[in-house]
């Protein structure tokens, strides 16, 4: 049985070192579903929280990939950014063209035009003060 300070350290050791930490690795239970996550600590329970709004999601990890655009070395690839975000997202980025496959040894991702163009326009809708 973990205590609550042992599953945070876990948690955050995992964090800082740039490791995905499953859930059994830190001492939770629990299970997960499309747009939901419920979990436990041993002897207590967590409500589920509500569904999740990919679409805003996805926005805001495209407008997050702004600030790490920088030039392509391929041919044919002018903008790349770093794809340090959830895997899920990024497929559904692929999925609406936005970006090249995400999946490889690269620590960055592509952008097609339109993802570029799209990625910047998030940005500024979403983290830029008005004039």
């Amino acid at each position: 049985m973990h205590d609550d300070h042992e599953v945070l350290r876990n948690l955050m050791r995992g964090f800082f070192l740039g490791h995905a930490v499953t859930m059994r690795q830190i001492g939770l239970t629990g299970k997960s579903s499309y747009g939901h996550i419920s979990f436990s600590l041993p002897g207590t329970t967590i409500m589920a929280e509500p569904p999740v709004d990919t679409d805003r999601i996805d926005e805001a990890v495209l407008a997050l990939m702004y600030l790490t655009l920088h030039h392509g070395e391929q041919p044919g690839v002018s903008w790349r950014a770093w794809k340090s975000f959830e895997w899920s997202s990024l497929d559904r980025l692929h999925d609406r063209g936005l970006i090249l496959d995400p999946v490889g040894k690269a620590k960055s991702v592509a952008l097609t035009d339109e993802g570029h163009v799209q990625c910047e326009e998030a940005f500024r809708r979403l983290f830029t003060k008005p004039d």
